[in-house]
């Protein structure tokens, strides 16, 4: 049984940049309108923290919960994908990592895909999740 807890609605336009809010809230005249493939992780962990009913991980918001191995709850496998992104783009100027941190980040990922699958009560396929990662190094290895 998910715990739903009282929805109160922030004010969110202060929390965004102006290219997150044109995308969010595009102009009334139609010149500009945002499409998913826009949303990047930064703006969706804005809109999942506040926005939405899921509950804040054990260590809180904003907080690396990767030393809390055992809160599997949704709150926190957002977090930790946060917390994924901001190494990789904190431990290179370019964005990129090495083949074997690309592996390790990957296999971080399946987990906390996996934890977030349990809640949500739904199982990809582990052939898919392959295809997907084969895919993503076909591209890294052209680039």
């Amino acid at each position: 049984m998910v715990n739903r807890q009282k929805l109160t609605m922030r004010p969110i336009k202060p929390l965004l940049n102006n290219d997150q809010i044109m995308l969010l809230f595009p102009d009334p005249h139609g010149n500009k309108v945002g499409t998913l493939d826009q949303f990047d992780i930064s703006l969706l962990y804005i809109l999942i923290r506040n926005v939405s009913t899921v509950p804040a991980p054990v260590t809180g918001w904003n907080n690396d919960p990767c030393d809390q191995p055992r809160d599997t709850s949704l709150g926190a496998s957002v977090e930790r994908i946060r917390s994924f992104r901001n190494h990789i783009s904190g431990h290179s100027a370019d964005g990129k990592i090495s083949r074997q941190g690309f592996e390790d980040y990957w296999r971080k990922f399946e987990y906390v895909i996996r934890d977030i699958e349990a809640v949500l009560g739904e199982w990809v396929c582990s052939q898919e999740l392959e295809k997907q990662r084969r895919q993503v190094i076909s591209i890294y290895e052209a680039c």
